[in-house]
């Protein structure tokens, strides 16, 4: 599982750098700033982004800037006055995300009108007041569900610690959990986003007809699943527009990094991979000691020694990576 993860945090890295072209491009043609802003041709305005599921940065850092960048250069193009932008940018994960880690870490080098803020909480419910938001982004995050289906743990059935495709009903569980989260996703956003804002998403899905390898396990493992549900990408476009809130404007696929890429990721990769995971094994297996968890991650870094080659080889990485930008209705 954690190593699957890890390829998950290369390519999400790799959607970060790739996405970066098409947000700006996708910006330049969708933002309209004078209608978002129709009385600040003169008085500072605010542009209020949030990045779901931001976890200990640093992607989150670069995905976040890149959106400060493109919206700098909408409203450097601007045919009439240029407005005096700032931005509160406002970083959300769950409670026990690390927020100490992640804000000492926020880039120095940032500017003056760059004001940063945490905001604890699941982004399956509202986190901001009603049209409140110009821009929401989220990057490899969706596949993280709210929760485990409830009438998998009930029932003790066992595919995997998480879906891998291979049980018809565990699959049908997840996707219909998946579903139901989506919808309060969405649901969340439109009323958090002002009319004209935008929703940007990176997501991990899965080309249509794959499945998740499977994973053997020992007897503890038994009643331990990972909320976890990667969605074929039709999935995903479907939630977007089912309830007519939200419209596609722009929808990327985008290429697996290279395997000299994928190498310079894996050295920082395991500390992201503990930040996401780290919180989930404490709660299951409540009786497990610091040392163990730590002796977990330490056998994670040899296991990405000893498999290298593996790891970053094109031919492993079978997920599927869309950028998705869509518009409040």
């Amino acid at each position: 599982m954690l190593m699957k993860e890890l390829k998950n945090f290369i390519m999400q890295k790799n959607i970060v750098d790739t996405a970066k072209q098409a947000m700006q491009r996708a910006i330049e043609h969708e933002l309209d700033l004078k209608s978002l802003f129709p009385l600040s041709a003169t008085s500072s305005a605010t542009f209020h982004i949030a990045d779901f599921g931001c976890s200990i940065g640093p992607t989150t850092f670069m995905s976040v800037q890149n959106i400060i960048e493109a919206v700098n250069h909408n409203n450097n193009q601007a045919s009439t006055t240029k407005l005096p932008l700032e931005f509160q940018v406002s970083f959300n994960d769950q409670t026990n995300n690390d927020f100490n880690t992640l804000f000492r870490s926020l880039p120095a080098h940032r500017h003056d009108n760059y004001f940063a803020a945490g905001v604890p909480g699941s982004f399956y419910g509202r986190l901001f007041p009603t049209s409140s938001l110009h821009l929401g982004s989220i990057s490899s995050s969706l596949h993280w569900i709210s929760r485990v289906p409830g009438e998998l743990t009930a029932a003790g059935r066992r595919d995997s610690i998480q879906c891998t495709g291979l049980d018809e009903d565990v699959a049908r569980a997840y996707s219909g959990q998946f579903t139901r989260d989506m919808e309060a996703f969405f649901d969340a956003r439109a009323e958090e986003l002002v009319s004209g804002g935008l929703l940007a998403i990176s997501a991990l899905c899965l080309p249509a007809g794959a499945v998740l390898a499977q994973t053997g396990l020992e007897e503890k493992l038994k009643s331990f699943y990972l909320p976890m549900y990667y969605p074929q990408a039709e999935e995903l476009e479907a939630s977007i527009t089912k309830k007519r809130c939200f419209s596609i404007r722009k929808l990327v696929k985008m290429a697996p990094p290279s395997p000299e890429k994928s190498q310079k990721l894996i050295q920082t990769s395991a500390s992201q991979i503990r930040a996401v995971s780290e919180a989930i094994i404490k709660q299951h297996f409540k009786t497990i000691t610091p040392d163990s968890v730590d002796l977990i991650f330490e056998r994670l870094k040899e296991k990405l020694a000893e498999n290298m080659h593996a790891i970053t080889s094109p031919t492993t990485l079978h997920h599927l990576e869309v950028f998705i930008l869509a518009k409040r209705l």
